[in-house]
């Protein structure tokens, strides 16, 4: 799963990304800096194919640590 900010602005901030199937939880956090608008990868983890069960959720703060947006599956 590959967590993408898409925006039409620069910003700055953090993210925090979560995986979670039934066997697992995956968390990967950090800063970015999106310089112009447009596609910008934050992270990639790897899920296997078979678990049946999984969600997934993405959240992105502002510098300032507002939060900007966030997405959640299913």
């Amino acid at each position: 799963m590959v967590a993408t900010l898409h925006s039409d602005w620069s910003e700055r901030g953090t993210y925090h990304f979560k995986v979670t199937t039934e066997s697992s939880t995956n968390v990967q956090a950090g800063a970015f800096a999106s310089e112009q608008a447009g596609r910008q990868e934050l992270s990639t983890i790897l899920v296997s194919t078979a678990p049946d069960v999984w969600t997934a959720r993405l959240s992105v703060y502002r510098a300032d640590g507002t939060l900007l947006c966030e997405s959640s599956v299913p």
